[in-house]
């Protein structure tokens, strides 16, 4: 008689599911992340798009809103990057 243990066809013992918190289905163990790991990966991957559009539309409020200080603050990046791509930095050697 075969080892059971061994058995890569034998059924598992548990049963490799999981109720996520937020959509309430039960889902096989590999459609979760470990990290929250209440939570699928279908809701976490949602719940971040959602975050990062949140985010996106929080910053161009506030490049709308300060727009003059925005633009000067982008010149003064920009002519910093050009002055430290043509060896100008303070660290050159």
């Amino acid at each position: 008689m075969r080892d059971q243990r061994s058995n890569v066809g034998a059924p598992s013992n548990g049963a490799q599911c999981k109720r996520c918190s937020r959509c309430r289905k039960t889902k096989p163990t590999t459609a979760f992340y470990r990290n929250p790991n209440s939570i699928c990966k279908d809701c976490q991957n949602r719940a971040s798009r959602f975050t990062n559009q949140i985010r996106r539309a929080a910053v161009a409020h506030l490049i709308a809103t300060h727009q003059g200080e925005y633009r000067a603050r982008m010149q003064a990046e920009r002519a910093k990057r050009a002055a430290a791509e043509f060896g100008g930095g303070s660290d050159a050697a």
